[in-house]
């Protein structure tokens, strides 16, 4: 593999996304591999940046709570391994099937290998670049809106690979990333919220 080729590709996805995606889009014969591994990639990168961020904030957090609170906490650590490494390794496909239903549902034609392929360039920097901001965090309120701004300019990026691989309009191209994403937050927010009453005992 061309790392400096890989690089520049990642890069130009970010920089120059449009140009970038009307060229990978006129790819045929794209295999599922063409896309896993950019996927791979990227979730390893954010691994390796994200398990000593967590392992960080779970020492600081450790340390102003209870010894039983600490205990639970390194009982966590390797759940949360587990569920990364499925993540990386599964929720490619259950996400791009999400998009590809949906945008059939809109009328797109779209060979799947080709959607899982642009989704996946798009995917790979992105990930590189939030495991990298993750430790912004740290610095109060600052952290927090550097990474909003860079999902949000993500959702710009993807808007751009699914509009190149249907040639639909931003509207619908929209539609397609953002009634999943929609869904997960509202089953996040009341995932949260039955754990946090929970907790309370309520």
């Amino acid at each position: 593999m061309d790392l400096k080729a890989l690089f520049n590709l990642y890069k130009n996805v970010v920089l120059k996304p449009k140009p970038t995606f009307a060229n990978e889009a006129k790819k045929e014969n794209l295999k599922i591999m063409d896309g896993y591994k950019h996927f791979l990639i990227g979730g390893a990168i954010y691994s390796v940046f994200f398990i000593p961020y967590y392992l960080l904030m779970q020492s600081l957090s450790s340390a102003f709570s209870s010894s039983a609170i600490a205990a639970k906490t390194m009982i966590s650590f390797p759940v949360t391994i587990v569920l990364n490494l499925l993540t990386i390794l599964i929720g490619p496909f259950i996400t791009v099937g999400i998009y590809y239903v949906i945008a059939a549902i809109l009328g797109g034609k779209c060979k799947f290998n080709k959607l899982f392929y642009l989704v996946s360039l798009y995917t790979a920097p992105f990930l590189i670049i939030t495991s990298i901001l993750l430790y912004l965090n740290l610095i109060p309120c600052l952290g927090a809106l550097i990474l909003l701004a860079v999902v949000l300019y993500g959702f710009y990026v993807l808007t751009i690979a699914i509009k190149s691989a249907y040639k639909f309009s931003t509207l619908k191209a929209v539609v397609v990333w953002l009634v999943p994403t929609l869904v997960m937050v509202v089953i996040s927010f009341a995932a949260g919220m039955y754990f946090a009453a929970k907790a309370l005992g309520i």
